[in-house]
């Protein structure tokens, strides 16, 4: 049995032949909109589907192709072939691999649900994006950047400091839009990092080596939270010449770039436009991150 945290949700993923079966909320209430169930099945089996009379679909994610006709989208492992189905009339998801994938897969929160509601969730406005979360006196604190840009020493660094934690690489992101809110919330995954980030902060406890060679903290002693109101974003960079601030905030193409999408790019700088002018933002070097912080 493998347990995952989505939203406020806490699944168990049960491995073999069971066909576990549930309805996600992901966290999110919106009681002045209506905002439909999204029927997730994982399935042990192959998904037997054909490709050959659908047309490619634009999808921001390195691990799956997708393709798409009037009504279902299909992202297809070039390993494994299809592994995802969204038929969108229902609003139903199915993830369906071998018992031996399933095994295999480290983390299906990450790896595989992840990618399925990317394209399940964002006409309803709600994105996708490679950034840590933290909250540190009661405020949520996003921090994007790309790979290797210092999320995790980020996180870790606020978790020292008393933070509570949400994630630490792939965050959503909704705007409730009767409170003026931008709510994150995460997959439930653990802050994840190579063995010399580890070595500077030792009061961790860690998980087994992963087939990455990356480390996780267990999950047990961590203080979580399933969502925050994000107040600030802070945009991670390896190197902005003399490593100053920029206060005039973060580019929206900046944005785009650490934001997984599916459909058209207009669309999505509308909705990630309407996140920005909702929160403080800026653009630092990494490791000014940690005297940013002491300011709050």
């Amino acid at each position: 049995m493998k347990r995952v945290r989505i939203g406020a949700v806490v699944l168990d993923i049960l491995r073999g032949h069971g066909v576990p079966v549930f309805n996600l909320r992901l966290g999110i209430e919106e009681p002045k909109t209506v905002h439909p169930d999204i029927q997730m099945v994982l399935e042990t089996g192959r998904l037997d589907v054909s490709t050959s009379n659908m047309e490619p679909f634009l999808f921001h994610h390195a691990l799956f192709e997708a393709f798409r006709d009037d009504s279902t989208i299909l992202f297809v492992h070039p390993h494994i072939g299809p592994v995802i189905e969204i038929r969108e009339p229902e609003r139903l998801v199915r993830v369906v691999l071998s018992e031996s994938a399933w095994r295999k897969t480290d983390s299906p929160a990450r790896q595989i649900i992840a990618p399925a509601l990317v394209a399940t969730l964002a006409p309803f406005g709600i994105r996708a994006m490679h950034a840590a979360a933290v909250e540190l006196n009661s405020e949520g604190i996003l921090i994007a950047g790309a790979s290797g840009a210092g999320k995790t020493s980020a996180v870790l660094h606020a978790l020292n400091l008393g933070a509570e934690y949400l994630a630490d690489d792939l965050v959503f992101l909704e705007v409730r839009e009767e409170a003026n809110d931008v709510i994150a919330w995460g997959m439930g995954e653990p802050p994840r990092a190579m063995q010399d980030v580890w070595e500077r902060y030792p009061q961790f406890s860690l998980s087994h080596i992963e087939k990455d060679g990356k480390s996780a903290v267990e999950s047990d002693t961590l203080n979580w939270i399933p969502e925050t109101k994000v107040k600030s974003m802070v945009l991670l960079r390896k190197g902005l010449g003399d490593g100053t601030i920029r206060n005039e905030g973060i580019r929206l193409t900046d944005v785009l770039e650490l934001t997984y999408h599916s459909d058209s790019k207009t669309l999505a700088l509308q909705q990630l436009s309407n996140v920005l002018h909702r929160v403080s933002s800026t653009e630092i070097l990494r490791e000014k991150f940690s005297k940013l912080l002491a300011f709050r």
